[in-house]
């Protein structure tokens, strides 16, 4: 298979039915018919990054493997290189890269759904490979789409979703609780707070009036919008609310005596892991895994 000669391709996947299984079973099957000599994994964190080497290296042992993201020395020689987006943006951009042009006859991109525009693209500009795509929700808006990176019609060559997972086995349905918050249905209405609460807000609206030149001695209030919560003000009380409904009410192992492992997607990373990370991690005894 000549490198020019080859088209880029996409793997839709549905999550935890084995997207990175797959790509190792490409990899096998190319290097073993010698379509492929040299393989670059690119994933947008560490340990994604770090997760994949693992199983790369469990499932193809004989082959020399290294992390650009984690390794002190890097061995740039190895066949299958590993790395960050960012930390391959570093290399193709010194003016004494290791890497040619050619040196990557395969590049596979974990989660192609994310962080492959922009300027992380100049990277598939840069490689003259072959690329493969993995993704179990692809996107097509007009300035990041999935599809025009891998030269496909809004179609990817290979779909396995969810649906069939569960029919198959691989997967069970799950079942979703909801779990509202009068405040961040409804925001802060400044008319039903509580005289210390109005005293708390002085500080915001302090900063307001500054913001928009309103004279610093003119009374200013306003009510504060339920999108409004966690992306400009924070608030301690839902945090409790959310922990407490949690440990409540979430997924149980161990006969409900411990809870299981949990997915928080938070609006501001730094926030969750100074608030909750450490109350978390020392009430759960499995992984926790937070995402934005």
């Amino acid at each position: 298979m000549a490198q020019h000669e080859a088209s880029p391709w996409s793997a839709r996947i549905g999550n935890g039915t084995g997207k990175t299984r797959v790509s190792i079973a490409l990899c096998k099957l190319l290097t073993n018919n010698n379509w492929v000599k040299n393989v670059l994994f690119l994933a947008d964190r560490t340990e994604l990054v770090g997760q994949a080497r693992s199983n790369y290296e469990n499932l193809l042992p004989s082959e020399s493997m290294t992390s650009l993201s984690d390794d002190d020395e890097p061995d740039l020689e190895a066949r299958f290189v590993f790395s960050t987006y960012q930390t391959m943006i570093n290399y193709i951009n010194d003016a004494n890269t290791k890497f040619s042009i050619g040196h990557f006859d395969l590049i596979i991109i974990d989660e192609a759904h994310r962080s492959v525009f922009g300027k992380y693209k100049a990277i598939f500009d840069y490689f003259d490979s072959l690329l493969i795509g993995l993704t179990a929700t692809p996107r097509d808006e007009i300035d990041k789409n999935t599809f025009r990176l891998l030269e496909l019609e809004n179609e990817p060559n290979f779909e396995y979703n969810f649906e069939e997972a569960v029919k198959d086995g691989y997967l069970v349905p799950y079942k979703a609780k909801l779990h509202h918050s009068k405040i961040i249905n409804n925001g802060i209405k400044y008319d039903d707070l509580t005289s210390e609460q109005r005293d708390e807000l002085e500080k915001v609206w302090d900063y307001e009036k500054m913001l928009k030149g309103i004279d610093p001695n003119k009374e200013y209030h306003r009510d504060i919008e339920g999108n409004e919560i966690f992306r400009y003000l924070i608030n301690d009380d839902t945090i409790d609310n959310v922990l407490s409904e949690l440990m409540e009410n979430g997924l149980k192992i161990r006969s409900g005596e411990d809870i299981g492992k949990t997915i928080i997607f938070a609006i501001i990373i730094s926030m969750l892991k100074e608030s909750w990370s450490g109350f978390i991690r020392s009430i759960l005894t499995v992984e926790l895994i937070i995402a934005n």
